[in-house]
């Protein structure tokens, strides 16, 4: 995995925005941004996913390295393949039809790869709770509705 050169980048082609994560899991994270406001006179053709293990070290020296071997399209990219209970940064590098690479946009900050539902017998136990709550909770709302429409339906009928 190899990082983009820093020499390849135009001030006149806006980096894309900060990414967004849009799904984690164990061993993935999905993310999504923006276009670059000004493609730098040519159509954006692609982007460049790239990340690095995350630190709080200033002077870390941890390189950003690219995700993608393929040209992606659109504004959204899964990276696969990533390692449980690692924490990543990213940051996304725009091309456009003349080969220009935009600066990096900013870093999406830290993103832990985990599942986020119920893996373990504590968050088990919460979710059971959580799914119990909003059931009673609905029933409840289901309740006072059917209260309200019965009096609505009752004083239509005397009136």
């Amino acid at each position: 995995m190899t990082a983009l050169p820093q020499t390849h980048f135009s001030p006149c082609l806006d980096p894309p925005g900060k990414p967004e994560v849009t799904d984690v899991t164990r061993s993935s994270v999905s993310l999504c941004w923006t276009v670059p406001f000004n493609d730098g006179g040519s159509k954006i053709v692609g982007y460049v996913v790239e990340r690095k293990v995350y630190s709080t070290d200033e002077w870390d020296d941890n390189r950003w390295l690219k995700c993608n071997y393929t040209t992606i399209t659109e504004n959204y990219f899964t990276v696969a393949n990533l390692g449980e209970g690692e924490t990543y940064e990213y940051r996304i590098i725009a091309k456009n039809a003349s080969g220009v690479h935009s600066a990096p946009s900013e870093s999406s900050g830290p993103v832990t790869c985990k599942d986020e539902y119920c893996t373990s017998v504590s968050s088990d136990i919460l979710c059971s709770i959580l799914f119990t709550t909003s059931l009673v909770s609905l029933c409840v709302l289901y309740f006072i509705c059917s209260v309200c429409y019965l009096s609505c339906s009752f004083a239509q009928f005397l009136n």
